[in-house]
């Protein structure tokens, strides 16, 4: 999670929601230093390490994580992480609701 809009905008809503929510963070590339701030203040930060180009691996990844820990929702800030989500669902058992923030629109 380097610091970028969608970024500094999940950063920004876990600490405002942290009372109300158990959040965890997924990142489809690397941890980053927003991240890392994350982790540092207690959150669940799963990197899935995506190689270059479609990585359907990180789909099974995420099912996997989703599973684990009996996640309800995911908040995809862009295309790329939703159609990653989309993918896992079925796996899933389509259990996880999934929401789309494109950025620059809310």
């Amino acid at each position: 999670m380097q610091v970028a809009g969608a970024e500094v905008l999940v950063r920004e809503t876990i600490r405002r929601l942290h009372d109300r929510i158990a959040p965890t963070i997924f990142c489809l590339d690397a941890v980053g230093r927003i991240g890392e701030e994350l982790i540092a203040e207690g959150a669940d930060v799963v990197c899935f390490n995506r190689r270059p180009g479609r990585d359907f691996g990180v789909s099974r990844k995420i099912a996997r994580a989703v599973r684990e820990r009996d996640i309800e929702v995911i908040h995809a800030h862009q295309y790329t992480p939703f159609f990653y989500s989309a993918l896992a669902k079925p796996l899933c058992g389509f259990r996880p609701k999934l929401i789309l923030t494109e950025h620059g629109r809310h």
